[in-house]
């Protein structure tokens, strides 16, 4: 319970016998004031603000009875006061030094320093910000006698990140299937182009004197579907070229496309080289 004063002061003039002088009401009524309102302050939680009252009784110019109960009290206050070490790290885990700290709304530190700092016990937000202005909160309950509480956040970094050399960006198998599938048409129409071809030439030789009208049909019908065959190959390789050539990303140095047609001597027909 807290004293009344004027009980207080009953106490010390019958001990000490003070007269107070008009030169000593100043010194003592202050004296007084700072053991009231620390018990006060104490029952409000207001732990930190306690102590400061406390150190103003516990000294001279107070009566010697007076310093020896806020002495005393003293200690139990700083025993009781929570602190925390604040502490900011960013994405790669590096430590930050330079940030602001607010405690509910009013400014704490402006820099870490790995020190610990007293507050009061209770519900607090802690709000971290960087030199760029990046926030982050982070909320706690400190309770009574909790020393050395860390309470620490990510925050982005303050140093731009260095950048990554790009790989070389290749085409993936779904993007370059289309290709594929032509050039498998093309081959299956340069087949059927080989067919039809040495079928009707070889069909046309053999009765080259001597042909009836149902086997000029047969022949003709053969080289038909050879052009037809080899039209349908030609377009179906090309345009399965250009789409593997403007879907990949070739190295400079060492791609080479050579597209080559030239009359086959050994069949009817033309000849199609391609090389990579």
């Amino acid at each position: 319970m807290i004293p009344s004063r004027l009980a207080y002061v009953f106490v010390l003039l019958a001990a000490l016998g003070w007269a107070r002088t008009a030169a000593a009401d100043k010194p003592m009524d202050a004296c007084l004031d700072a053991f009231e309102q620390s018990q006060v302050l104490r029952q409000q939680a207001h732990l930190t603000r306690s102590r400061e009252q406390l150190l103003i009784c516990s000294r001279d110019p107070c009566p010697k009875a007076l310093q020896g109960d806020c002495m005393v009290w003293l200690g139990q206050v700083e025993n009781a006061i929570p602190s925390v070490v604040l502490a900011a790290r960013d994405p790669r885990g590096r430590d930050l030094a330079e940030i602001r700290v607010t405690l509910d709304g009013r400014p704490l530190v402006d820099h870490l320093d790995a020190r610990a700092v007293a507050l009061d016990p209770g519900p607090h937000v802690f709000t971290f910000v960087t030199r760029r202005g990046a926030v982050v909160e982070q909320r706690a309950l400190l309770r009574e006698g909790e020393k050395a509480r860390e309470i620490r956040v990510e925050l982005p970094s303050e140093e731009p990140e260095p950048p990554t050399p790009s790989a070389p960006q290749q085409a993936s198998g779904s993007t370059l299937w289309p290709a594929y599938a032509l050039a498998g048409t093309g081959i299956a129409a340069l087949g059927l182009f080989s067919y039809f071809a040495l079928s009707g030439r070889s069909d046309y030789v053999d009765c080259r004197s001597s042909c009836t009208s149902g086997q000029r049909d047969t022949v003709a019908q053969k080289f038909v579907g050879a052009d037809v065959a080899l039209g349908v190959s030609v377009l179906a390789l090309g345009t399965g070229l250009y789409w593997f050539l403007t879907n990949r990303t070739p190295d400079p140095s060492t791609s080479r496309t050579a597209v080559t047609i030239e009359p086959n001597a050994r069949a009817p027909g033309m000849k199609l080289t391609l090389a990579f």
